[in-house]
């Protein structure tokens, strides 16, 4: 379904990984154990750091070594605590799905977004939770962030006509996306040091 991923049963977790992600396979199962809360052994706090949490999210951060250099992956889960919402996923898909579908489909239109690595589904009659994992890019910061730091009126001027060219290659591509705050959009200058601006929440 989704070109280029694999899909792997790991605990009581499924996931669909890029194939070029799969080095992260012995990690998923320890994530989403930790970020759960459900493993029986001590909370490994070495791989995975919790950076935000409330009744239906958890945002954390692990780095690995790979390919010569360190890796920063971001971790969101998605909870459904209450009863209603559990029979409600028997009807629909979950929130880390569909995060991840609708990044993937943008991504094909050409609107520039980071693909998640990975997404996973833990179950049993009902869906516990769902996972999204995203790899981080150095050295960015939201378009809000970028405005409120000490830049120059020519920086700005070029984020300002990148973000309205971004906003209209968005509406092109017919993918829904009603919120276009500031902070759901990231800048960051690539390895050949020009400045790139992409959607990053479709939630």
């Amino acid at each position: 379904m989704f070109k280029g991923y694999i899909s792997n049963t790991i605990g009581r977790v499924q996931w669909t990984i890029h194939a070029w992600s799969s080095f992260l396979i012995p990690y998923l199962e320890r994530i989403s154990d930790r970020i759960s809360r459900k493993s029986k052994e001590p909370a490994d706090d070495t791989l995975l750091t919790i950076m935000r949490k409330d009744r239906y999210k958890i945002l954390g951060e692990f780095k690995v070594f790979h390919a010569n250099e360190e890796q920063t992956y971001l971790v969101k889960m998605y909870k459904y605590p209450d009863i209603i919402q559990k029979v409600k996923q028997l009807f629909k898909n979950t929130r880390g799905f569909q995060e991840f579908n609708t990044t993937y489909v943008a991504a094909m239109k050409g609107v520039p977004v980071e693909v998640p690595v990975a997404y996973g589904e833990r179950k049993h009659i009902f869906v516990k939770e769902s996972y999204l994992i995203i790899r981080k890019i150095e050295r960015s910061c939201t378009v809000r962030e970028y405005f409120r730091s000490n830049i120059s009126p020519e920086k700005r001027r070029d984020v300002l006509k990148k973000f309205g060219n971004l906003a209209k290659t968005i509406h092109d591509s017919g993918i829904k996306q009603d919120d276009f705050s500031l902070d759901n959009f990231l800048v960051y200058d690539d390895e050949a040091g020009e400045r790139r601006l992409i959607l990053i929440d479709f939630e």
